[in-house]
């Protein structure tokens, strides 16, 4: 549970509220005419957590980051974060999550007087995870995200994934898993002129997990890779191996320490 620092009944309320300053003497990212700036963020938020029939809970976060800039104030943005998450936690062994989140964004500019394209970002998923032996865990999920933009210029980016994974987990410390997980995954994009670059992509996975509670959180993993296209000549299909990994370690409770592979 979090720390809501606001009680009604069984509903838990935490609101919050930030204010970061930063100063970048390159804010277009340009090798000459360099551009400085200073950029204030702005980002209140809420999350409110609701248990219900004793197991099982739903959360509702929003978030937000107001950007204002020292210059080029037309580039003044707001980003916008919603998600909502049911778990349900059955005595059996099952675990079901069903979650949705919507994000609200803009481009960066890449020059200046380079125009700013709104767009929508929407992920929803849906897993499940069944514990059985003691030490051994099934997971399925299935996952759908689209990109939206606003302009019809910048709607050639537009594009849909559909993810399918399964995997099997094996507990061989108390709080540490290896797996074997098995990804699909289709990239429709909107462009279609002059090729499709619409592909199918497979990944087959070993790693570790940790689970929340341990540690270090998070988990690690490597494996083979295969990104195929639906028409010659739109791109190179990819067999590779790689790796990717999101580590956490709670050093104490105010410190962390984490790494990212990808």
């Amino acid at each position: 549970a979090l720390p809501g620092n606001i009680h009604l009944g069984p509903v838990w309320i935490h609101p919050q509220f930030g204010v970061k300053e930063m100063y970048t003497d390159n804010f277009l990212l340009t090798n000459t005419d360099k551009k400085e700036n200073w950029i204030t963020v702005l980002t209140p938020g809420i999350t409110v957590q609701v248990p219900f029939m004793k197991r099982h809970i739903f959360q509702f976060d929003y978030s937000a980051d107001i950007f204002r800039l020292g210059h080029f104030t037309r580039y003044d943005t707001e980003d916008h974060y919603a998600s909502g998450l049911f778990k349900f936690n059955f005595p059996w062994g099952l675990d079901l999550t069903i979650g949705d989140q919507f994000i609200k964004s803009s481009t960066a500019p890449l020059f200046e007087g380079d125009n700013q394209f709104d767009y929508f970002y929407n992920k929803g998923m849906v897993e499940a995870a069944y514990r059985f032996a003691d030490r051994y865990m099934v997971r399925l999920s299935y996952r759908n995200d689209f990109k939206d933009f606003w302009d019809p210029v910048a709607k050639v980016d537009n594009y849909t994934r559909n993810e399918v994974a399964a995997g099997i987990y094996y507990r061989f410390l108390t709080k540490t898993y290896a797996l074997v997980e098995y990804t699909f995954y289709r990239m429709d994009n909107e462009q279609k002129v002059p090729l499709s670059t619409d592909n199918n992509n497979y990944h087959i996975w070993v790693g570790l997990e940790w689970m929340p509670e341990a540690r270090i959180k998070g988990g690690i993993k490597g494996g083979y890779i295969i990104c195929r296209y639906d028409e010659r000549g739109s791109g190179k299909n990819e067999y590779n191996f790689g790796m990717q990994g999101d580590l956490t370690y709670f050093i104490s409770k105010s410190t962390t320490l984490r790494a990212v592979v990808a």
